[in-house]
């Protein structure tokens, strides 16, 4: 669409650009296009409903589908994913947003988990922003003019900056609601904060209620998204950043003129987007996500608007862009397969178009049209993939791994290229990738097979989650071809090795009446860690569930620092522990009710949108608020969950009955396939009179014995029951390894 408001036809070559779009061309403007509609009226879409739209492109033999949905934490085997596997075993090529759940690891989503299917980061691809000077008592900072507004004239106000009210469940200061904007008068300058509701929604608040501009705060490195012009509204919306906070909150009463600074350079253009998901996949660690494009502040039509468009970021704004491309790489190799369509897509993506670039985060870089089309060559892996998944492994030796990547060549010619494999530089220790040809020549119309190494020494690794990413690159000798520059082919690959110690804690002699207990702990390998003493309280049989099969549970107290910890051991590991909700329930005066709840659940739905971190939350249940938060304990990959605790929240106090009882459970968030536990028994602890003496904590280093001593409260033990000691040790291999259970007579 024309600045004016008329239809572009064309021509769609070198001159497109030299025309003033309202609406501009997308990256395959002359394609067919078939709207699906698989969202209902209240904004959600059915995995049945989609299946069906999936069956609708491979009936009416569509070459190409986007999706731009899906769900965090996506798995290979979730039935989206595998209705995509599906759909491209019957010959079409499907793109999806890889999610916008931000940097955690394993939250990339689902359906673009599926092997088969094509995943999509997104990047900035703004490169310079319309800017305003914001100045108050003679002193200026500059912020965003997210939707380019008219402040040619300075425009002056008194400054109004939004606070939370601590007594309601909403936080007003979030500006999400007109009610929120209570105070503010005709004229005001506001201050908002980024939270759960949609950007512009504070903007036309603004508008609605005769603001002189609306400032918006972001809760992410950098200003917020560029918004562009938004229906309806004249006023100026601004973007500061999180470092501009303080200057604005400062200004709260005084009054602040707003004036037009021009344009700067784009902060982060070519970064990739805050909220883009990170891989790799959950479940298997595998390359996830394999590509990325343009998804910050795209301008595209606003349906029901007539001739208007409108500025949204996310994946599903990438991953059409992505579909774009393939659609053009299917119009000039309609006899190439679609496993090679997706591959050359992937080989020929750019990571030096990327700042702050990464396997996990982007894949093989920002996609390329041009080299995808030209690409006489493709690098494939497995029977559908253009990325190498040498998954998680655990060892406190060595791993070495071997993978086959497959050079097809579809030209006349005979292409020969050097390989090497780069390494990302945030990647972990202890790791290696080796091609083991230096070069390959690929035959015309014929294929190589390339053998590539992973190998791993725990001895030089770091404990914890040490991925280690990068790609595969094959260089072409004679880089010129038919006319064309060749690119070198990028095959991304992904491991996630975790060099594990080897602690394990076994009781001396204690006999019924005593009141101290002897053990010796020794760690057999030549990885240090850690051995954290807890009082066991649960135990729980083997259920065969996927990641919250409980193992057991303990308890532990640090008196003088008011804290507790709930410690879960699992049997089987867990990609990222945020996927469950983990629950404590206390009977903190033994009436037979709860009374409180420490529940371990991912922070994010307490900030409106999955984040992928755990968090520990104390809930008082007779109120149902939240009344303290911290961060849980355990890692990635892992089979241990630390939720810890304020006592005092829970009304536990040296000066008062401080024993409690509880009951524990695990609920999968990943759907009703996975089932969930609730652990058997109930559990016991005095946190002021402890039964056994919990919290010591120890670091052993490589082949390290140490001895030493636990008290047991004998008269306590009988009052408050506990099973014995539970050692934890998270560093160990994953399962009942990373807890010791050391029975007390009683």
């Amino acid at each position: 669409m024309l600045a004016d408001g008329s239809t572009f036809d064309g021509p769609y070559d070198s001159t497109t650009h030299d025309n003033t779009f309202r609406v501009g061309p997308g990256v395959a403007p002359e394609a067919d296009l078939f709207a699906l509609r698989v969202f209902g009226c209240g904004g959600s879409a059915s995995t049945e409903v989609i299946i069906q739209a999936l069956d609708f492109a491979v009936e009416h033999d569509l070459d190409v589908v986007n999706m731009s949905l899906g769900s965090p934490y996506g798995r290979p085997d979730d039935p989206l994913s595998v209705a995509s596997d599906n759909t491209v075993k019957a010959g079409v090529v499907v793109v999806a947003s890889a999610g916008n759940s931000g940097e955690a690891n394993y939250i990339t989503g689902a359906p673009a988990a599926a092997t088969r299917a094509l995943s999509v980061a997104a990047m900035d691809s703004i490169a310079t922003i319309d800017v305003a000077d914001f100045t108050v008592n003679g002193e200026t900072i500059t912020l965003q003019n997210s939707n380019g507004a008219d402040v040619a004239e300075p425009i002056t106000g008194p400054v109004f900056v939004l606070q939370d009210d601590p007594e309601t469940v909403e936080d007003e200061s979030l500006g999400c609601t007109p009610e929120d904007f209570e105070g503010a008068q005709e004229g005001d300058i506001v201050v908002t904060f980024r939270g759960v509701c949609p950007r512009i929604d504070r903007a036309i608040i603004g508008q609605e209620l005769n603001l002189a501009a609306v400032v918006f705060i972001n809760d992410a490195d950098g200003s917020p998204p560029v918004e562009g012009p938004i229906p309806g509204v004249d006023i100026p919306f601004l973007g500061a950043t999180p470092e501009q906070e303080e200057f604005l909150v400062a200004a709260d009463g005084e009054t602040a003129t707003i004036t037009d600074a021009g344009t700067v350079p784009n902060p982060t253009f070519r970064t990739l987007a805050s909220f883009t998901s990170n891989g790799p996949r959950n479940g298997d660690s595998g390359a996830k996500p394999e590509i990325a494009g343009p998804g910050v502040s795209i301008n595209s039509a606003l349906v029901g608007s007539g001739t208007e468009g409108t500025r949204l970021s996310g994946t599903s704004m990438s991953a059409p862009h992505v579909a774009g491309v393939a659609a053009l790489h299917r119009e000039a190799h309609p006899n190439w397969s679609v496993v090679h369509t997706k591959a050359a897509l992937v080989n020929t993506a750019e990571p030096d178009q990327i700042v702050d670039y990464s396997v996990s985060r982007a894949g093989a870089g920002l996609v390329d049209p041009q080299d995808a089309v030209r690409t006489p060559v493709v690098a494939v892996t497995g029977p559908a993939s253009a990325s190498l998944s040498f998954g998680f492994a655990e060892t406190e030796r060595r791993i070495t791994k071997t993978q086959q990547i497959t050079l097809r060549n579809h030209s006349d010619t005979a292409h020969t290229y050097i390989t090497r494999a780069d390494m990302d530089a945030d990647a972990g220790g202890g790791a290696s990738v080796r091609v083991h040809a230096p070069r390959v020549r690929v035959p015309a119309k014929g294929s190589r097979v390339v053998r590539v190494r992973f190998h791993f020494d725990a001895s030089e690794a770091p404990t914890g989650f040490t991925p280690a990413t990068g790609n595969v690159v094959f260089s072409p000798i004679r880089p010129v071809f038919g006319g064309s520059q060749l690119s070198d082919l990028r095959v991304p690959y992904v491991a996630v090795p975790r060099a594990i110690s080897d602690i394990e804690t076994r009781p001396g002699r204690v006999g019924a009446d005593e009141a101290e207990a002897n053990f010796r702990t020794h760690n057999r390998s030549a990885v240090p860690g850690t051995a954290d003493v807890y009082a066991w309280g649960l135990e729980d049989r083997r259920e065969g569930l996927a990641t919250n099969d409980v193992r057991a549970v303990g308890v532990q107290a640090f008196p003088d620092d008011d804290i507790g910890v709930f410690a879960f051991n699992t049997y089987s590991d867990v990609s990222n522990p945020a996927v469950n909700e983990w629950d404590v329930l206390l009977d903190t005066d033994d009436d037979g009710e709860h009374e409180f709840a420490v529940i371990g659940f991912d922070i994010g739905p307490v900030l409106g949108v999955l984040e992928g971190f755990l968090g520990s939350f104390t809930v008082n249940l007779e109120t149902g608020e939240i009344v303290n938060a911290f961060f849980a304990g355990g890692g990635l990959n892992t089979s241990t969950v630390l939720l810890p605790f304020q006592l005092s929240d829970v009304g536990l106090a040296p000066d008062s009955d401080s024993d409690f009882s509880y009951i524990t459970g695990v609920f999968s968030q990943e759907g009703l396939a996975f089932g969930d536990e609730i652990v058997d028994g109930v559990g016991h602890f005095d946190a002021f009179s402890q039964p056994v003496e919990t919290g010591a904590f120890f670091e052993l280093g490589p082949r390290e014995r140490i001895r030493w001593r636990a008290g047991i409260n004998r008269e306590q033990l009988a009052d408050t029951p506990v099973r014995g000691f539970m050692i934890v040790n998270a560093e160990n291999h994953t399962g009942r390894r990373q807890a010791s259970l050391i029975r007390v007579n009683r």
